[in-house]
Formats: structure tokens, sequence, C-alpha cells
């Protein structure tokens, strides 16, 4: 899991991933800038983008071949608890152990 764009663009040269779960609203580098410098490096990476703001274009990231998700947000605009499952999924903590399917 990643705290910023720029982080992201560094964990894709040096992390092998089969899929990446991209927050639109990434901190720094984001967006569709971010999906098109994640492209370049990894062009065969598959990317499922997601957002809490239904009004974000998601038809610029989708011509870049991600599929795209609205999420729902719970209170202060934060996601509901899905990403932080995700992360904690990945790290091997109480929602799942890293590599499991």
């Amino acid at each position: 899991m990643c705290e910023s764009g720029l982080e992201v663009l560094g964990a894709v040269g040096v992390v092998a991933l089969d899929l990446g779960i991209l927050d639109l609203e990434t901190p720094g580098l984001g967006g569709p800038l971010l999906v098109s410098a994640i492209k370049e490096l990894a062009p065969g990476l598959s990317i499922v983008a997601v957002s809490t703001k239904p009004d974000l274009d998601a038809r610029a990231v989708s011509q870049k071949g991600v599929a795209f998700a609205t999420l729902p947000s719970g209170p202060e605009g934060a996601p509901f608890p899905f990403l932080t499952e995700l992360a904690q999924m990945g790290r091997g903590g109480p929602a799942g152990r890293a590599g499991s399917t």
C-alpha cells in the first residue's frame, strides 16, 4: 500500500504485481496522470481505479484500458472500510494473509 502517487510509481518498478488497485484521489500525483505513468512503466499490469467521487471523469481512465469503480463514501467523505481491509490483506493482517487467494 502506497501513501502517494510517487510511491506508487516507485513500487511499480520493483514489486511484481498482477493487479493494481488505484485510488484516483491519491495525494500528490493522482488521477488519469498517474494511470498514464503506470501504464508506461508496466503496460501489462491490470489496474482497477476507484474513487469516492462519482463526478470524476471515468471516461479518461477507461480509455486507457483501466476498469473504474465509484466507491460509496462513509463519514467525512472517507471510503468505507473496503480499501483499509484490502491493505490489511496485503500486509498479512487480520483480514487475511499476503498471497492468499
